[in-house]
């Protein structure tokens, strides 16, 4: 069955749902219909107009897309609530499509909350809509389906009736793609963060944290099915190594799968008129990530918020990349690691999804080839955000040295690998978009953006867009960090 054959029928249960509760209870539907244009002076997108957008525009060429949502949102109670989102979107361009974009039902008991469904979801660890990405998870792929448990933030020591320390926890297991190096395989997320010490309130706070993801099971063209039964997702969770009776050679000397890992350590500062955040993010693929052997290879960054959201400039943003390092061991002399971030000699496709990389977009998929295609590079971004007369905005700066990766396929079925590192090569990406009310429930959008140097093509591109909505609130469909 077509993926429109799936969604429509499953757009109009909603719908019907949504109008009975509509009735019934003090639910307020929301309704979205949108209509988007995209295209550029040399053919693909410039890098800001389809990176980090839910994987929605199709980097190769012009677009021409349509997106109906419809929403259940949360009421409010106190214990028991739920919310669910249908969302079909249909794209004209060099790969045309129609496919249900997001498709959940969430429900939330006090600090729990259950998901199930196709749900866009990135880590908000990192700014959410002016950085570059998380080196984990970023909204640059389409939204996988999956299954999940959150725990929001709860205390887990007080000392005089205070609340010191606070816990955030998730986990979730999902599927990936068919038409992949390995067919149909599940990924494995889980979370834990720490957050004091001091009330919640306290103006000062400081957050530790990891974070583990897990490509596995699924079929190998030439292995076969691959370790993926309910022990097998046991050995995943706690990072075990494989059945030697039935898992390769290499996921038994190593743990189970493709592992993708971060160390995220963050500092806030709250205090009257604006908050300031500064983090870190090491990478984790190896036994010799944890062990912080890369330790100069991650992201960080920090921003400013103003309280006052119709300030010209109310956010503020400054982060640097770095996977140049990759295990290499310099009291050795070596200047280079073969880490190869987000590829995997089992997994091939690597760290990505329907051809686009799950995490920082800047280490690139071109979406032929299986994996990434470029994943040594230092960057720096810098993003600001404001509201002008009544116009909200945000521009990005990126600039980058990129020195290709190394193994990486040079096939579609990639049954060879080369050297595919690159002599240095810079590259600026530059965005400005603006978005507003044209009418009460009308709202436009526009952005302009600009590649220039030798990674891309020298490159102008337009992106326009009109949003009708009726109702509550839709967006922010986001179930936990």
């Amino acid at each position: 069955m077509t993926p429109c054959r799936i969604a429509l029928p499953a757009l109009c249960l909603l719908f019907s749902f949504v109008a009975m509760e509509g009735r019934g209870q003090s639910k307020v539907p929301a309704y979205e219909l949108s209509f988007m244009a995209a295209g550029a002076t040399d053919g693909p997108l410039p890098f800001w107009l389809h990176a980090n957008r839910y994987g929605i525009f199709d980097q190769d060429g012009g677009n021409v897309a349509t997106e109906l949502k419809a929403t259940i949102p949360f009421s409010g109670r106190k214990k028991l609530d739920y919310r669910a989102v249908a969302d079909v979107l249909v794209r004209a361009s060099d790969h045309s499509t129609a496919y249900i974009h997001q498709l959940f039902g969430q429900l939330r008991y006090g600090r729990l909350r259950f998901t199930a469904g196709r749900i866009e979801r990135a880590s908000d660890f990192v700014d959410t809509t002016l950085s570059m990405g998380a080196v984990t998870l970023s909204p640059n792929a389409p939204p996988i389906p999956r299954l999940s448990i959150a725990l929001d933030y709860v205390p887990i020591l007080k000392i005089s009736g205070i609340e010191l320390i606070h816990l955030t926890a998730y986990i979730s297991n999902g599927i990936l793609e068919r038409d992949r190096f390995v067919e149909r395989p599940f990924i494995h997320e889980k979370y834990l963060y720490l957050r004091g010490i001091g009330p919640a309130d306290f103006p000062v706070l400081g957050h530790a944290g990891i974070t583990h993801y897990v490509i596995w099971g699924g079929k190998h063209p030439t292995l076969g099915p691959l370790p993926g039964n309910f022990r097998d997702f046991f050995d995943v969770i706690f990072a075990r190594a494989g059945d030697d009776d039935r898992a390769p050679e290499g996921e038994v000397v190593n743990a189970l799968g493709n592992t993708i890992a971060s160390y995220d350590f963050g500092l806030t500062l709250n205090v009257p008129g604006f908050d300031m955040k500064a983090y870190r993010q090491f990478y984790i693929e190896t036994g010799a990530n944890i062990r912080f052997r890369s330790a100069w290879d991650g992201l960080w960054g920090i921003t400013f918020r103003f309280k006052d959201a119709d300030r010209p400039i109310r956010g503020l943003l400054y982060e640097v990349a770095n996977t140049k390092q990759q295990n290499a061991r310099r009291d050795r002399g070596e200047r280079n690691g073969r880490a190869n971030y987000y590829n995997n000699f089992i997994y091939e496709a690597g760290w990505t999804y329907f051809g686009r990389t799950l995490g920082l977009p800047l280490l690139v998929s071109d979406g032929v080839h299986p994996g990434v295609v470029n994943n040594i590079l230092l960057a720096h971004h810098a993003g600001v955000e404001g509201r002008i007369r009544g116009i909200d905005y945000r521009a990005f700066l990126t600039y980058s040295r990129n020195y290709g990766a190394v193994r990486a396929c040079v096939d579609t079925s990639c049954s060879s690998k080369a050297d595919a590192r690159l002599p240095r090569t810079d590259q600026y990406s530059m965005l400005l978009e603006t978005t507003g009310a044209l009418l009460p429930h009308l709202h436009f959008k526009a952005a302009l953006a600009v590649d220039t140097g030798a990674l891309y093509p020298e490159n102008v591109g337009l992106m326009v867009g009109l949003t009708w909505r009726s109702g509550g609130p839709s967006r922010g469909s986001q179930d936990a960090r």
